[in-house]
């Protein structure tokens, strides 16, 4: 049960007695000014990022087969937004020294920051994400938790873009929580202004990216709807064919959260690279990469989880899926392999993972496009 229940957590509200489940299994036992609160990372520290190409980490886990590119022969940055790992009811934000949520963030990073790792230097700031609670409802203890959490992200990522790689192109991939906050990035940060003209691309994926945030709060910056296009978003979320999902909770529009009501999401079918409904064959599928989420969803059962980060990790499964946009969700086939986890006919946890190769080759090639046309 807790692990559907931290599932439809991550994916949005639920009617019915879904959210009452989700009330008594996650809510927070205080009000967020009550909460004990770990002061904020001083990003100027290595100890205050998860991925740094200084040390090494779980980004830099490659499956077998799979040679590495040296931090030296990569020539952009990623700055890489962590999803959310912290379940714990006695407070609304990680309190930073949780041993079980440090290790399963470090599970997430081995899957979903190491496909970038050909193009770019990885950096994922450690942040006092808002409890998975925090994004199934929107009273203003859950808004102040997202708030609080977004402090953190836009402070490391100042630091990143103007002390840490200071006039090198940039990349942004994010999941889930960190979706939402990354989404702020780009309009509070890069949309519009001179830092634009160093963005490559975004893959915001696991959060619903409404389509209107482009015309809205995102001038400049558009869907990323064909293979190496730059200054654009790459957005999925990964469902098994023929699903629907609940509407996310909401979305920060230049920092005003506003509910989904049917606005329509942003699909980028990542084996066209495009924004159609176009069912794409499984031959054309790059490959996944099956770290065993089961693990994952069973380690949240338990207070001090064995949970190993693979090294290397498994051989990408190349032609495995087919998938098509459908209404703003990422259908895809049968993977026909247990280890992608499925909740609730949502493929969330393994948003990067089933894609995991065609993610190295597209970011891959949209850096080389940024670098042919930049003088």
């Amino acid at each position: 049960m807790i692990s559907i229940v931290a599932a439809l957590g991550l994916l949005g509200p639920i009617p019915g007695c879904g959210q009452l489940i989700i009330d008594l299994v996650l809510r927070p036992r205080v009000d967020f000014e009550a909460q004990p609160l770990s002061p904020r990372p001083s990003y100027e520290q290595t100890e205050a990022w998860l991925a740094h190409p200084s040390v090494d980490d779980p980004s830099d886990r490659l499956p077998e087969g799979i040679e590495p590119v040296p931090d030296a022969e990569r020539p952009a940055a990623l700055f890489f937004v962590a999803p959310t790992t912290w379940f714990g009811k006695q407070a609304w934000n990680d309190p930073l020294d949780d041993d079980k949520t440090q290790t399963l963030t470090r599970t997430m990073l081995a899957g979903e920051a190491s496909p970038f790792s050909a193009a770019a230097r990885i950096y994922a700031p450690r942040y006092r994400q808002a409890t998975a609670y925090a994004f199934t409802v929107s009273n203003d203890d859950a808004i102040a938790a997202r708030e609080l959490a977004y402090g953190d992200v836009l402070a490391a990522f100042d630091y990143f873009v103007e002390q840490l790689e200071p006039g090198r192109p940039f990349l942004l991939a994010s999941h889930s929580q960190g979706t939402a906050h990354a989404m702020r990035l780009i309009e509070e940060r890069i949309a519009g202004t001179p830092l634009a003209e160093r963005f490559v691309a975004g893959y915001l994926l696991g959060y619903r990216l409404p389509t209107d945030v482009f015309s809205r709060t995102m001038p400049g910056i558009e869907p990323c709807t064909r293979p190496g296009q730059t200054r654009c978003v790459v957005a999925w979320d990964t469902v098994a064919e023929g699903a629907d999902m609940a509407p996310s909770v909401g979305h920060p529009y230049a920092g005003s959260w506003e509910p989904e009501d049917g606005k329509a999401p942003t699909c980028i079918n990542p084996l066209s690279w495009r924004d159609d409904s176009a069912r794409v064959d499984a031959t054309e599928h790059a490959g996944a990469v099956p770290i065993d989420m089961r693990a994952f969803w069973k380690a949240l059962r338990k207070k001090r989880p064995r949970l190993e980060v693979p090294d290397p990790l498994p051989a990408v499964l190349p032609q495995r899926i087919s998938a098509q946009c459908h209404e703003g969700l990422l259908w895809v086939s049968d993977p026909d392999d247990r280890r992608f986890k499925q909740v609730a006919k949502s493929y969330h946890s393994s948003d990067f993972l089933l894609f995991w190769l065609d993610l190295r080759l597209d970011s891959t090639e949209r850096v080389e496009a940024w670098l042919g046309r930049v003088p």
